[in-house]
């Protein structure tokens, strides 16, 4: 296969294999960034696409990441052809509502893969968030009370949430993106060096944003301090760590979870471990099988999280609670928690490595 590479330089690492899983799909979408997993035959012509949306609804329909690919593969796909110009290509995902489109030559043969808002021009969905005076009503819950403790050998004059990172505190980077995409209403729960966190969110750059200080007495967990608001909340309320950064638009989640009117939402990645050992398998005393270097594939829990108002209640005021605990105690109990499949850039900023990774990262993905 040639690719004139014009929209998608690293395309070719979104081709799958048609006989293989939905999980070979997803590792694809992860790996290559284009949002599509693509098969093809031995002559590189396309047989079907899956994108991540596709993937998000199969897992919400019941199926799993060891099903078969060609069980929810869209083998009638709307592709354009290679000759088009850019401007024909944005007229046919609008015309046809998508936004990957794979690009094939006159013999159907893959050569590249066009994703709308990455190039020349954004989509009405991106335009529409970015727009100066639309506002989501949606409020964002930042989890910043955390004390840190992996990270103070680095940053231990202030809170993590204010660390530097491309030059700037992280909670103001978390702020920024979530206020360009339209959202207005914050809660921030501090504890940690709080007087830090509260005095950085009275500068006059956060005035027209509407912030309240959440204060917790003690230590109450990564979804406790919801308890102190959940009375207030009349929408899904968007929840993140102050430590996590990613490209992934929060507003999107919140749509998703708005469609699927689910109980919890909870963003995850993919998430993939190569064991630098051969691992022999052992049965009946006897050595059954060897794998070398096997590599373990799991969805990774990111630390961003939609709830319905509903499931806020379930939080109680001065009762520690962390994430895990709240979702589990849902599942138990028949309601509907859903996943939301993340492939943009994401990075925990909690370990050392971590910090100096996201430093070095920071101008590329967030261009400041």
């Amino acid at each position: 296969m040639q690719s004139n590479q014009l929209y998608s330089p690293n395309w070719t690492s979104a081709v799958v294999d048609p006989v293989g899983t939905v999980r070979n799909a997803l590792e694809a979408i992860s790996r290559s960034g284009s949002l599509m997993a693509c098969a093809v035959n031995s002559e590189g012509v396309l047989l079907g696409i899956l994108t991540d949306s596709d993937v998000r609804r199969y897992l919400l329909s019941g199926g799993t990441l060891e099903d078969s690919l060609s069980r929810c593969l869209n083998r009638n796909p709307v592709v354009a052809l290679a000759h088009l110009a850019e401007s024909d290509i944005v007229v046919i995902c609008e015309t046809n509502s998508v936004r990957e489109l794979p690009i094939c030559s006159a013999s159907g043969v893959l050569v590249d893969i066009f994703i709308l808002g990455q190039h020349a021009r954004l989509d009405d969905e991106i335009r529409q968030f970015s727009a100066p005076g639309v506002l989501l009503s949606s409020p964002v819950f930042i989890c910043a009370g955390g004390k840190g403790t992996r990270l103070s050998s680095i940053v231990s004059d202030r809170p993590k949430p204010l660390a530097l990172v491309g030059g700037k505190p992280l909670l103001e980077t978390v702020i920024a993106q979530a206020t360009r995409e339209g959202f207005r209403n914050f809660y921030v729960s501090v504890n940690h060096m709080s007087e830090m966190i509260e005095e950085h969110l009275a500068q006059q750059h956060y005035s027209n944003l509407s912030i309240t200080i959440v204060r917790e007495d003690k230590a109450l967990g990564t979804a406790g301090a919801i308890g102190y608001i959940s009375e207030r909340v009349t929408e899904p309320l968007l929840v993140t760590n102050a430590d996590v950064l990613t490209t992934v638009p929060y507003s999107k989640i919140v749509r998703e979870h708005k469609k699927s009117e689910t109980w919890l939402t909870c963003a995850v990645r993919p998430h993939h471990y190569t064991v630098p050992f051969g691992i022999v398998h052992v049965e009946n005393q006897r050595v059954s099988e060897v794998s070398e270097k096997p590599t373990y594939s799991w969805l990774a829990n990111s630390g961003i999280y939609v709830l319905s108002p509903e499931a806020c209640r379930e939080v109680k005021k001065d009762v520690r609670l962390d994430m895990p605990e709240l979702m589990n105690w849902g599942i138990r109990n028949g309601k509907r928690v859903v996943p939301f499949v993340l492939h943009e850039y994401w990075m925990d900023v909690g370990q050392p490595e971590d910090f100096r990774k996201a430093n070095t990262e920071f101008k590329e993905y967030f261009g400041e």
